[in-house]
């Protein structure tokens, strides 16, 4: 489901999309062992899923509410943290990464603002 862009999204809220990306990339990635085909496709879904994401939260109708919004601005910031390259099982593993790298990113801003 794509991501609503409402004024009262809480950090949980957010945190909660940023972990699915991450659990659900780890999953992928353990699925390349056994159907590298398989794991592929669902990559495909979630790198699309992201994307639709991405695509809502760089709206110019949705500015006002994302500038006023901490976790919003900081979802878009993990999602612009994927650093994506061509979509081939060869690319797969380090294409899953990226979403453990967007989570480290995330935490350490989630750190800062706890300091």
């Amino acid at each position: 489901m794509v991501v609503k862009v409402k004024s009262n999204t809480t950090m949980s809220d957010v945190t909660g999309r940023v972990n699915y990306y991450y659990k659900r990339a780890n999953e992928i990635h353990k699925l390349i062992a056994d159907d590298e085909n398989e794991a592929e496709r669902q990559y495909t879904i979630l790198y699309k899923r992201q994307k639709q994401d991405n695509h809502e939260l760089w709206l110019v109708r949705n500015e006002a509410i994302i500038n006023n919004n901490r976790p919003l601005e900081l979802y878009r910031g993990f999602l612009s943290h994927l650093g994506f390259i061509e979509n081939t099982k060869k690319n797969i593993k380090w294409n899953l990464n990226e979403f453990r790298q967007g989570k480290n990113w995330f935490d350490a801003e989630l750190k800062k603002m706890g300091d």
